[in-house]
C-alpha cells in the first residue's frame, strides 16, 4: 500500500497539472476502509448477521444481476462493484472475504477475512494486493473448495492447480503479490473514461 501511495505521489509531482488527480485534494496516506463495513455503511446490509435473502432483495432493488446458486460472498462482491463507483479519491478497501480470495493468507485475527486490499480511484479498481498463501495443505483445501464451486456452475472459481501445490511443497517464503492496472491508472490520471484513449496500438494493418 505504501508502494502504491509513493507511485501515485511520484506521478502527480512529475506530471504537474497534466495529472487530473493533482487538481484534487488527495489525502496521504490514503484512507483504509474495511470491505464489510463499507458495504454496511452504504447499504445497511450486515454480512455477519443478515442472510443471503436480504442481499438478494437489495440486489434486485438495484437491478444487480446474479446467478441462481450464488453464494452470499459472491453476491456481496457484485454489490461492492456497484458501490465502489462512489469512491472518487484514492482509497484502500481492506480485509476482503476469504471466500473471494483463494490464493491469499487468512487474517490471523479473523479467519473469515483475507490479508488483501484493493486500491479504488474514480470508481475503478486500480490495484489488487495480498499476502500470498504459502501453506500447501491449506492451498490444496482451498482449491478443492473452488473445484466444488466450479461443478456447481461458478465460472470464476479457481481451478485445482496441482503443479502450484507441488511448488509450494518445496517451499515458498513469505510473499506479497501486487497487480496494478497501469492502463486504468492512466485513464484516471488523464481524466478519460475509456482505456482505448490511453493504450497505443502501433501494430495495425495499413488500409
Amino acid at each position: 500500500m505504501k508502494l502504491l501511495e509513493d507511485l501515485i505521489k511520484f506521478l502527480n509531482e512529475n506530471l504537474g497539472q497534466r495529472s487530473v488527480l493533482n487538481k484534487e485534494n488527495i489525502l496521504y496516506p490514503f484512507p483504509k476502509i474495511d470491505y464489510v463495513e463499507f458495504i454496511k455503511n452504504k447499504t445497511g446490509l450486515d454480512y455477519e448477521k443478515d442472510d443471503i435473502k436480504k442481499f438478494m432483495k437489495y440486489a434486485q432493488q438495484q437491478n444487480i444481476e446474479y446467478e441462481k446458486n450464488i453464494s452470499k460472498a459472491k453476491l456481496s462482491d457484485l454489490i461492492f462493484k456497484k458501490l465502489r463507483q462512489d469512491i472518487r479519491m484514492p482509497t484502500f478497501i481492506i480485509n476482503q472475504l476469504i471466500e473471494l480470495s483463494p490464493l491469499a493468507k487468512r487474517d490471523p485475527e479473523d479467519s473469515s477475512r483475507a490479508l488483501r486490499f484493493y486500491l479504488i480511484i474514480s470508481g475503478k479498481e486500480i490495484a489488487n494486493g495480498f499476502s500470498e498463501l504459502n501453506d500447501p495443505q491449506e492451498q490444496r483445501k482451498r482449491f478443492e473448495e473452488q473445484e466444488q464451486k466450479q461443478k456447481l456452475g461458478d465460472r470464476e472459481a479457481h481451478p485445482l492447480d496441482k503443479d502450484f501445490i507441488e511448488a509450494l511443497e518445496y517451499g515458498m517464503p513469505p510473499t506479497a503479490g501486487l497487480g496494478i492496472g497501469m492502463d486504468r491508472l492512466a485513464t484516471v490520471i488523464a481524466g478519460v473514461d475509456s482505456i482505448k484513449n490511453v493504450i497505443f496500438f502501433p501494430f495495425l494493418k495499413q488500409k
